[in-house]
């Protein structure tokens, strides 16, 4: 029971780490964009995790992007998306509704000249579950 325990931690602690020093790349790399003026898109929340493969992910999703200088489309390779365009410039995020079984990229685009400025997927991932324990006696005895 006790090598289960450390080995659970032993995870728990390497999949905090992984996802510290993630975090810390990701960061750098926003922080450069940001310093060179390049477009940067983000997406609030990035994952969706669903029980089953015939469940579907039905969440609010918000959109935000910034050193962009015209007005944007953002497009979808996903049915429940339907293509948006901002109304004017200062607009610099979108929020909708996502209804999806798959993950799904989205893309920025100019809306003037159709350039492709930046693009974010969405996750969706199911739940891990459980292993089952195996039983080392039999339910019955011939004592």
């Amino acid at each position: 029971m006790n090598s289960n325990v450390t080995r659970y931690q032993r995870f728990a602690l390497s999949l905090l780490l992984l996802l510290s020093i993630t975090s810390k790349v990701f960061a750098n790399a926003e922080n450069e964009m940001a310093a060179e003026g390049l477009p940067h898109v983000s997406i609030t929340p990035q994952l969706c995790i669903i029980k089953s493969d015939d469940e579907r992910c039905r969440t609010e999703v918000a959109i935000h992007w910034e050193n962009v200088s015209g007005v944007v489309c953002i497009e979808a390779d996903s049915d429940s998306f339907h293509a948006w365009c901002a109304s004017s410039t200062e607009q610099q995020s979108h929020t909708f509704t996502l209804d999806t079984d798959t993950d799904v990229h989205f893309v920025l685009k100019d809306k003037a000249s159709g350039q492709l400025l930046a693009g974010i997927d969405f996750k969706t991932t199911l739940v891990a579950k459980q292993p089952l324990r195996r039983r080392y006696r039999n339910p019955w005895s011939l004592f």
